[in-house]
């Protein structure tokens, strides 16, 4: 199969079609069209999506990097990516590395946030057995609105007022892709896509 290039694509252009997708899906952790930015629909068969694909699809992002020299960009990928904190399922113990900031980068202290920067919480990592086991899938979403009272040096505690739109379990309950506030990712961290068209 023959690596799918990004789709070039403007910050107003991704945050539409992260917007007309508000009310579709099921969630299903690995699927979606993550890896083609220029599918028909972000949703893969049976109507499946998840966090990562999804917020790939919208940004015109390739959520396999690897053919490119990248990496796999699910939430541990874009961590990695962002801040060089390397963990996985295996024996070695959770590291650091240059970050390579291929795709993604962190906001810088005092840099507004702003619609399409990504919101980001790494898996959930457990010795067991003499190795790193992840015991819970990370998350992303994408902003879709920072609305008014919301304080970047005090995200923790208005993280309700920055609205943002992602695939997730909700319960089981479809649909999957929903916009909400980010109260639940109050300790994610915050990065911005380097691949928008005219930035």
């Amino acid at each position: 199969m023959t690596p799918v290039p990004r789709l070039p694509i403007t910050r107003e252009r991704a945050l539409w079609r992260a917007v007309e997708s508000r009310g579709l899906g099921t969630y299903g952790l690995g699927r979606g069209q993550g890896n083609d930015p220029r599918a028909k629909s972000l949703l893969g068969p049976l109507g499946l999506i998840d966090c990562s694909n999804a917020v790939h699809y919208w940004i015109g992002s390739v959520l396999d990097q690897q053919p490119f020299g990248g990496l796999y960009l699910n939430t541990d990928g874009l961590v990695r990516d962002a801040f060089g904190i390397l963990i996985g399922d295996s024996a070695e113990a959770p590291r650091r590395e240059p970050p390579r900031r291929t795709s993604v980068r962190p906001l810088e202290d005092g840099e507004p946030v702003l619609p399409c920067d990504l919101v980001v919480r790494r898996g959930v990592y457990e010795w067991v057995t003499r190795r790193w086991v992840r015991t819970a899938p990370g998350h992303v979403e994408l902003v879709s609105q920072v609305l008014p009272g919301y304080d970047r040096e005090r995200h923790i505690e208005t993280a309700d007022k920055l609205l943002a739109i992602g695939a997730a379990l909700r319960g089981g309950d479809p649909p999957s892709i929903r916009e909400t506030d980010c109260w639940d990712l109050r300790y994610a961290y915050l990065m911005r896509y380097l691949h928008f068209v005219g930035e």
